[in-house]
């Protein structure tokens, strides 16, 4: 329970704050030195102990500041291997400071870094905002900042990975606490931890902080609306700064995920969905997806060909509502045995029929991977879908190795219980797709880069002796798109997307 190890943390020996931050160069050049210099300002040793217990290997932190939290939790995670820190960035300057905060944060850790031979590219700062809309710091100031599902690198970042701890220390006021803790509980773990700070009720301090009895209201709002999801919450009334008095006291609620049960799968045929060659496409095709610097977040999605449900959960993690539909009943209900939370938002509809979606209206994006081969008449699987978007169709199949013009109809394997749905597929040219989107969509796109998976070829012709599938991804749009990512064009060389990390 986070209490009784709350309870046995105050009664264990403090490391003090120099023990935390002179091996960081943390001891001066920031707001909180008198901190640093005190026996009473248990705050970072009491965040040390909870971290150091988790034992993480991912931690995401929203709220860098000057680096003094983030320095913590480092210390404390012997094992990190991916630490990504988002802010604002505006702090060091509206205090005066020569040196813009997060820079200041970055440069100091990772000197720590360089010298324990921690690559740099696995502990990331960047100038973010993580909060939605027109919203910026407690006094709203930063509103200007990009957004964090705007940074491309920090969406293949955030819909990627998983985290074991995320420390939220961002927006207080107003439902600014609220707001982050929706975002990132899409990115924590099963049985992962949420630390916040800052939970001051109005009554007592009222006068004195401004996001008084908001952050706490924040708190109980979250934690209320999720319960089912909740394993165990605290709030650790301990945790403090200077000066002495009730005044440098920082609580801090920790929220624990509870773990989904693993379940066995109910058929052989599902075996398919968690092979590696299968779990490999889908990560390479999202890693590219979030390269590409598409409005995503925030959106309606249908999702079709959705299989059981391998792909929602990239945009469940941008913040988007998604409806999700498959032509196999099998695949439906296990989707459902696995996510019952999504039971009427996932549908058996056949794309194969005619209007098959037009009666769950229109959608900001439609998501069509992986399915259109699956296709003996994929142009009329094209138009239906166009009925359902109002911006961006998203479309990844497999392709002709020539661009012959042609649908290129092909005879599907019999395999037993593993039988296609369609015994008639194709494996249509690009050329083909392309012509057939304009036809829906005034702006039609290729990419520049392909998913980094062998499916994808970067020149074409592609040699059939190479590949088994070919596959290749399109853009469409009822507005003109001006990322560098996309071409109007079909290429015939592109590159291969790069590494993350």
């Amino acid at each position: 329970m986070i209490a009784e190890t709350c309870k046995t943390i105050e009664l264990e020996k403090s490391l003090s704050n120099i023990e935390l931050f002179e091996e960081f160069d943390l001891t001066d050049g920031h707001p909180w030195v008198s901190n640093i210099n005190s026996n009473h300002a248990n705050y970072y040793n009491c965040l040390y102990k909870i971290a150091n217990r988790e034992k993480p290997r991912r931690i995401l932190e929203l709220g860098t500041a000057f680096g003094l939290s983030a320095a913590t939790m480092l210390k404390a995670s012997p094992n990190i291997e991916l630490f990504v820190s988002l802010d604002l960035g505006i702090y060091g300057e509206q205090l005066g400071f020569s040196q813009n905060n997060i820079d200041f944060a970055r440069t100091r850790i990772h000197q720590w870094c360089c010298h324990r031979k921690i690559p740099l590219n696995r502990i990331r700062f960047y100038r973010a905002n993580s909060q939605p809309g027109v919203v910026g710091d407690n006094e709203n100031f930063g509103v200007e900042i990009r957004k964090w599902y705007d940074i491309p690198d920090l969406v293949r970042l955030l819909t990627h990975y998983e985290f074991d701890v995320i420390f939220v220390d961002g927006k207080h006021t107003d439902d600014g606490l609220y707001n982050d803790f929706v975002t990132v509980w899409q990115l924590l773990r099963d049985g992962g931890l949420i630390i916040c700070d800052d939970l001051h009720d109005e009554k007592t301090y009222g006068k004195i902080f401004s996001w008084a009895g908001q952050t706490l209201e924040s708190f109980h709002r979250f934690t209320n609306e999720h319960k089912a999801e909740i394993d165990d919450q605290y709030i650790w009334n301990y945790p403090r700064v200077m000066p002495m008095d009730y005044t440098g006291l920082r609580p801090f609620g920790l929220i624990r995920k509870k773990k989904r049960m693993i379940l066995e799968l109910t058929k052989k045929w599902f075996d398919f969905f968690n092979k590696q060659e299968s779990l490999a496409i889908i990560q390479a095709r999202q890693d590219h997806l979030a390269s590409l610097g598409l409005d995503l977040s925030y959106k309606s999605v249908l999702e079709v060909g959705c299989g059981i449900g391998k792909d929602t959960c990239f945009f469940e993690k941008l913040g988007c509502t998604i409806h999700s539909t498959d032509s196999r009943p099998e695949n439906v209900a296990e989707y459902l045995r696995r996510r019952p939370d999504r039971k009427g938002f996932v549908d058996i509809v056949d794309l194969n029929c005619s209007n098959s979606h037009v009666k769950f209206g229109k959608f900001n994006i439609v998501y069509c991977y992986g399915t259109l081969h699956q296709l003996e008449n994929p142009s009329q699987c094209l138009k239906e879908l166009s009925k359902n978007c109002k911006d961006l169709f998203l479309l990844e199949t497999c392709v002709n190795s020539l661009d012959n013009g042609n649908i290129n109809s092909v005879y599907a394997d019999d395999q037993g219980e593993d039988k296609p749905f369609n015994e008639i597929k194709c494996r249509p040219a690009r050329d083909w797709i392309m012509q057939e989107l304009k036809k829906y969509y005034p702006y039609v796109y290729c990419t520049r880069t392909q998913p980094a998976h062998s499916d994808y070829p970067i020149i074409w012709p592609a040699n059939r002796e190479e590949f088994i599938n070919t596959r290749c991804v399109f853009v469409a749009s009822k507005r003109v798109l001006c990322h560098p990512t996309l071409i109007p064009d079909i290429p015939q060389s592109q590159g291969r997307l790069e590494p993350i990390i």
